[in-house]
């Protein structure tokens, strides 16, 4: 959009010098010899840049300048005159004038002030739009660690599901939304979906069958689909006479290289494309929430690879310190993640798995124990050991689990252990505050680098 300039003089063969002079640069010129007239229009309309001469009949150009500073926006003044004077210099900084012409002045000179002016306002607006982006993002990174934080406090997964849909609905304002997953045999079905109320969307997205469009999108990367060219049909056949659709997003909900099934954002006509910032979004959403999706998914034994609850993983815990290390012996307790691009299809390749995990800790520290909470999460005793010793000692094992193949099974280097400890009975002295102790420093670690990786995607965009 071109810039739009506001001239006020009472000499109208100035007035018109500037106009064209300007016009012909590609401003939007506005121009009056009536001050009183060009008074009203800076009150009604906005503008980018005021020029204004600074002596004229009943109404000063300083008259001009404090009604463009009480409107409380950026349009930035320049004055001309050839009646400077000390007082008006004065109260023009005050008022944060960008510049004093002296009449008689070159046209050409004029149009340079003009051109930094409006640069030095586009810059400043620049920067102010990448600040509230990078403000509103870091806030929704935030959401989504409050997200994370109670995903993991629940092993209710209706209640995730839903709490999943309220996020995008209130967090981050999507309004049409469900969840996609894909089941044992390979086949979509919809585990929960929002939107409005008398949407036909309602019936037409669970009713589809989703299997050939899985097929045409990426299952690793977050896919637009746009109405237009091959995606126009689809979109098509969600589309009504009261709601049209624009895009369709898909993010793939991926866990240890295994397609767990799709986050599906629709945008109906009416609301904007989603930006490249709210893209980045639900993909950290999609990553957050895959580990549960795979804990609650079935094998293709149709048995659960579910997460123990918070009562199971006390007891655990419990019968851990009454039997392996002794009531009254001091020891660490470290939650340990372990992410891996490593496919588990069945149970008994998960328990292979945690074998060859407890072997690889106990190399580090042969009295360990583990107790595993999840296919991918386990809590590791080290007896005798203080909160240095086992975070040492995990750090190692970290290490180690990086070069292993079995965390590298397709060379996929993306293998790491997370891993949070705690001191037994120095921190705490029952199994429910060692638990919440853990988790809570695990998931300051997820978060703490959920957070800088989106900072650092902001700034690069």
């Amino acid at each position: 959009m071109k810039p739009r300039i506001l001239i006020v003089d009472d000499e109208r063969f100035i007035v018109e010098a500037i106009s064209q002079h300007l016009s012909q640069g590609g401003y939007n010129v506005v121009s009056y010899v009536d001050a009183t007239e060009a008074l009203k229009a800076i009150q009604t309309e906005q503008f980018d840049l005021v020029l204004t001469d600074l002596r004229m009949p009943d109404i000063s150009g300083m008259d001009i300048t404090r009604a463009v500073y009480d409107q409380k926006t950026d349009t930035m003044v320049i004055i001309l005159t050839g009646y400077a004077t000390l007082d008006s210099a004065i109260e023009s900084v005050h008022l944060q004038v960008y510049a004093y012409l002296n009449k008689p002045f070159d046209l050409r000179q004029l149009g340079q002030v003009v051109e930094r002016a409006l640069t030095e306002q586009r810059l400043k607006r620049e920067n102010e739009a990448l600040h509230a982006q990078i403000t509103k993002m870091l806030r929704d990174v935030t959401t989504l660690h409050e997200v994370t934080r109670l995903l993991y406090d629940t092993n209710d997964w209706d209640m995730t599901m839903e709490f999943v849909l309220d996020t995008l609905s209130i967090g981050l304002g999507i309004t049409h939304s469900c969840l996609l997953f894909k089941d044992a045999q390979g086949k979509f079905r919809v585990g929960r979906h929002n939107f409005p109320k008398g949407s036909p969307l309602n019936k037409k997205v669970p009713a589809y069958s989703w299997e050939k469009l899985s097929a045409e999108v990426s299952n690793e990367e977050l896919t637009e689909l746009e109405n237009s060219g091959k995606s126009a049909k689809l979109l098509k056949k969600f589309a009504s006479p009261q709601e049209q659709i624009d895009y369709i997003y898909m993010i793939p909900i991926r866990y240890r290289e295994l397609d767990l099934g799709f986050l599906v954002v629709f945008i109906v006509t009416g609301q904007e494309a989603l930006p490249e910032d709210m893209q980045t979004l639900l993909r950290i959403l999609a990553t957050q929430i895959a580990p549960q999706v795979y804990d609650n998914a079935s094998t293709g034994n149709g048995e659960q690879v579910g997460r123990v609850d918070i009562d199971a993983a006390q007891g655990m815990l419990r019968l851990a310190i009454d039997s392996v290390v002794g009531g009254g012996a001091e020891f660490g307790v470290s939650l340990l993640r372990f992410v891996t691009p490593r496919t588990l299809a069945t149970m008994e390749e998960a328990n292979a798995y945690h074998q060859a995990c407890l072997k690889m800790t106990r190399r580090h520290e042969p009295r360990a124990t583990l107790l595993w909470l999840s296919a991918d999460t386990a809590f590791a005793l080290f007896p005798e050991s203080n909160l240095a010793q086992s975070e040492i000692t995990c750090m190692a094992l970290a290490e180690d689990f990086r070069e292993t193949e079995l965390a590298n099974q397709k060379g996929n280097n993306a293998a790491e252990l997370i891993f949070a400890s705690a001191a037994w009975p120095q921190e705490a002295d029952s199994t429910i505050e060692i638990i919440n102790l853990v988790w809570a420093r695990l998931l300051a670690k997820i978060q703490a680098e959920a957070s800088r990786v989106a900072a650092e995607k902001s700034v690069n965009a």
